[in-house]
């Protein structure tokens, strides 16, 4: 094929009349083999790109840079990944800053920024010396246009709010803290080397920390360790196992890049999804045998695997793949991150994965969670608890990590709105009268869903909702009493109780049960009362 005159001309003029279709015709001359066309693709790209980012004139345009990439078509995200990259990740902070409903995250997203933008300001003429005459303005004017979002941020509240429930914590989060057992326990698995390492289970209640944990990987691991975390969200928009093993490699392939400046193959279109992603795991290892490298690969809400293969889109070849990983790919950790163990899903997964190490993840100690309290940007601004005010707090919402943090979150607005630095008893519990509407959807999780079921009938759900008020009401209640109580229940009593046993939300004295966070005992009880719950049920 003769090179196509003027090809980077028309593709470009194409693309500024009509992005969509200028895009695609860019990647359409990428995915040829030849040369020219590929060369004049990248051209094509990099001064389309180069127009966009020149015409940003403030911070709300730099963030659409990034939203008009998303036109691109895939392959070619895969062949300018260097290039786009670096835009992605600078729109994405701003456009992160611009949405985040605090100034103290808008700062800390524009903070990001500014080293983003300083970091490949300074690799520009090494990387590209070519292109460093008509990018370095750019960034000096967007390094401005986000310095101004920073000294803005920085001034528009009188104390920072580094709170935020309902979110787990990025990879690097000043927010986070604890989990120094867990940490070393994956430190320890991972130094010791085994022809045949258990499978690791990270389980605990739901906003208890499991995800904002496993983002931390990429810090908290050696630089021999490549994270590779799938979050199972997305899962019920997959079909098939084809869908799946495809979003597994590519999770792979992009988390190896990023965190590791490791370079894996691409993955591959196969009738068989399952064949084909053992010759990727071959490929894979090849490249973890050359750099001296191991894989932790983390699949979170692993559950929705068991809801997926009752449901018919995956089927049993799947827990075989893992239980290969486990025997045979020495540079392969699996780590499973759930609400439930092994002994709340059918036998099929203690068949497969018999050497299973479980790592809970529960509420935060009480010295952890004054570290949560005492957050260095807040305390050095002056802001001080009476002490009688930090002891509530943590009782009240004992160490729950999104709890604890919602109350925080809202105690920081009182002193905002109010400019003053002293926390009182009665911040605390006006604070957390107001936590069950600001993570309402953990209340209503918990009240609504029986955990180990992907449904439930109408009377097995009343059950369980019988059970956690009659704990809440009567504190100290044993697990004789309530299958008096809920007759023909017995089996599923004792599963209720200790499922929350188990994750330290219910304590166990004596043969009596008792909630271990008082703020949820009392909504419990508000709700059973609301509902009418126990009346009917009470002996």
């Amino acid at each position: 094929m003769l090179p196509l005159p003027g090809g980077k001309a028309q593709v470009l003029a194409l693309a500024r009349q009509d992005r969509q279709a200028g895009l695609a015709a860019i990647a359409y001359l990428g995915a040829y083999r030849y040369k020219w066309a590929r060369r004049a693709a990248s051209e094509a790209l990099t001064q389309l790109l180069l127009d966009d980012m020149a015409a940003a004139r403030d911070l709300r345009a730099i963030a659409e840079v990034g939203q008009r990439l998303e036109w691109l078509p895939p392959e070619a995200h895969a062949q300018w990944k260097s290039l786009l990259g670096i835009v992605e990740k600078v729109a994405g902070e701003v456009e992160a800053a611009l949405e985040s409903d605090t100034a103290y995250n808008r700062a800390e997203r524009y903070r990001e920024t500014l080293r983003l933008l300083q970091g490949w300001q300074e690799g520009l003429a090494v990387a590209d010396a070519s292109l460093a005459p008509r990018l370095l303005p750019i960034l000096q004017n967007w390094q401005s246009l986000v310095q101004a979002g920073l000294e803005a941020a920085e001034k528009a509240e009188w104390l920072p709010n580094p709170y935020i429930p309902g979110s787990p914590l990025r990879t690097g989060s000043p927010v986070f803290t604890g989990r120094v057992p867990l940490f070393r326990a994956l430190e320890e698995e991972l130094a010791a080397y085994a022809q045949q390492r258990p499978a690791l289970l990270l389980y605990g209640m739901r906003r208890m920390g499991k995800t904002s944990t496993l983002n931390q990987f990429p810090l908290r691991l050696g630089r021999q360790v490549v994270p590779v975390i799938v979050d199972l969200q997305a899962l019920g928009t997959l079909t098939s196992a084809k869908d799946f093993f495809y979003l597994l490699m590519q999770r792979a392939v992009e988390q190896a890049y990023r965190t590791r400046a490791v370079e894996l193959p691409d993955p591959a279109e196969a009738d068989d999804p399952y064949a084909a992603f053992l010759r990727w795991l071959d490929t894979a290892d090849a490249v973890a045998e050359r750099e001296n490298l191991y894989f932790l690969l983390a699949i979170d809400e692993y559950e929705k695997l068991e809801w997926a293969l009752q449901e018919g889109r995956l089927d049993e070849r799947l827990l075989d793949i893992l239980r290969h990983i486990l025997q045979h790919r020495q540079r392969w950790v699996l780590l499973l991150s759930g609400l439930l163990t092994f002994d709340l899903l059918p036998v099929r997964w203690s068949d497969r994965l018999i050497n299973l190490r479980a790592l809970r993840v529960g509420p935060l100690t009480p010295a952890e969670a004054r570290d949560l309290i005492h957050f260095p940007a807040l305390m050095a601004r002056g802001v001080h608890y009476l002490e009688t005010a930090e002891d509530l707090l943590i009782r009240e919402t004992g160490g729950h990590p999104n709890w604890l943090q919602a109350a925080l979150r809202e105690i920081v607005r009182t002193l905002n709105r109010e400019r003053r630095l002293e926390v009182t008893p009665e911040d605390v519990q006006e604070a957390l009268a107001r936590v069950p509407q600001e993570v309402r959807g953990d209340f209503d999780y918990l009240w609504r869903k029986v955990p180990w079921k992907s449904s439930a009938g109408e009377e097995e759900v009343m059950a369980y909702q019988q059970v956690l008020a009659w704990v809440a009401v009567e504190p100290g209640i044993t697990a004789a009493t309530l299958r008096r109580r809920l007759p023909g229940a017995g089996t599923f009593v004792r599963k209720v109780l200790h499922f929350y046993a188990d994750r330290d939300l219910l304590i166990r004295e004596g043969e009596g049960y008792r909630w271990s966070i008082p703020l949820l005992a009392r909504w419990l009880r508000a709700r059973a009362a609301e509902d009418d719950l126990l009346d009917e049920g009470k002996k």
